[in-house]
């Protein structure tokens, strides 16, 4: 049931992410764009990258949860990459809850938006960047070690 619920808000914090993502001016060139505009959209590409592998994540889970029932006496090294499948997955879902987006035109309060102005929000978008680099290298590591636990046991 956890990860029937985590799936739902992470299809639901995707589409909500993508959309605002998607907010890009067709007029603007590479020198248009501010840093921090441009390391915005380099974090948010690093997002859509790694999104898709949260179903992955939670496959992963069941199958490790599945190889537990089988090798009962390996329960504590399962456990353990379970347990990084799923920190993996609330990392992900934690960073897209508090990522604040690039501000657009004029509108620059609301929910998800800063009210920095755009030039002096370089810092707070260089650390979103750095927190979902973060979050890919353990997404990453998580599905892999899974991966090899699963083969080596099967």
């Amino acid at each position: 049931m956890k990860i029937l619920k985590n799936s739902l808000f992470v299809m639901i914090a995707f589409a909500m992410v993508s959309c605002g993502g998607a907010e890009k001016s067709e007029t603007n060139t590479s020198t248009d764009i501010s840093k921090a505009e441009r390391i915005y959209n380099e974090a948010i590409e690093i997002h859509d990258e790694i999104m898709p592998k949260m179903g992955k994540l939670g496959s992963l889970q069941k199958d490790l949860e599945d190889l537990k029932a089988v090798h009962p006496e390996d329960s504590v090294k399962i456990n353990e990459h379970i347990s990084k499948l799923e920190n993996a997955s609330e990392s992900m879902m934690l960073w897209m809850r508090e990522l604040k987006q690039y501000p657009q035109g004029g509108q620059q309060q609301g929910r998800d938006k800063h009210s920095s102005k755009a030039d002096t929000s370089y810092a707070l978008h260089a650390k979103q960047k750095s927190e979902i680099e973060t979050v890919q290298d353990d997404m990453n590591m998580a599905i892999e070690e899974a991966k090899v636990l699963l083969e080596g046991m099967q």
